[in-house]
């Protein structure tokens, strides 16, 4: 189950790499594309190692964090961005965010089935500690004398 959620995780990264370096020219324009670049930095922040986190918030952030790069772009458009990266941001980013929003509902519902596959293994995994928990304290305790291991056991 981890490896689907990682491979989704990474490909929605993919928006992240769309940021190019910015060329020297200022004013509104300049501002909105940094705008876009410092928000698509935060989105693969807030997906890096989604797979390993115990909640889909991260996911919810970065999905909102792509509404922010989606109304920078719709701004970079209505402004008829003159250079690029800003005319590339301006024609194609609302659409990918789009597409990465949508790719984010699956990955939330990928990450909530995960944890709940987890939550449902937890009394198994639990009493599979207590075992071992049980036999590492026994292997300790003098094999002549197995009843001291088990009050000790039965204390725990």
């Amino acid at each position: 189950m981890r490896q689907p959620i990682r491979m989704m995780a990474a490909g929605c990264g993919v928006i992240a790499s769309l940021a190019i370096a910015v060329p020297a020219f200022s004013g509104d324009e300049e501002d909105r594309v940094k705008d876009i670049e410092n928000s698509l930095s935060r989105i693969k922040d807030k997906l890096d190692g989604v797979a390993s986190k115990s909640s889909s918030s991260e996911i919810e952030e970065a999905t909102r964090e792509a509404y922010r790069v989606k109304e920078a772009a719709d701004k970079l458009k209505s402004m008829n961005a003159q250079n690029d990266p800003g005319k590339t941001m301006a024609a194609s980013y609302a659409d990918y965010v789009d597409k990465f929003q949508e790719s984010m509902r699956g990955l939330k519902d990928m990450k909530e089935a995960q944890l709940k596959a987890d939550n449902d293994r937890l009394g198994e995994r639990c009493t599979e500690a207590d075992k071992n928990f049980r036999s590492l304290i026994n292997s300790y305790v003098d094999k002549k004398d197995k009843s001291e291991g088990s009050k000790v056991l039965n204390v725990i």
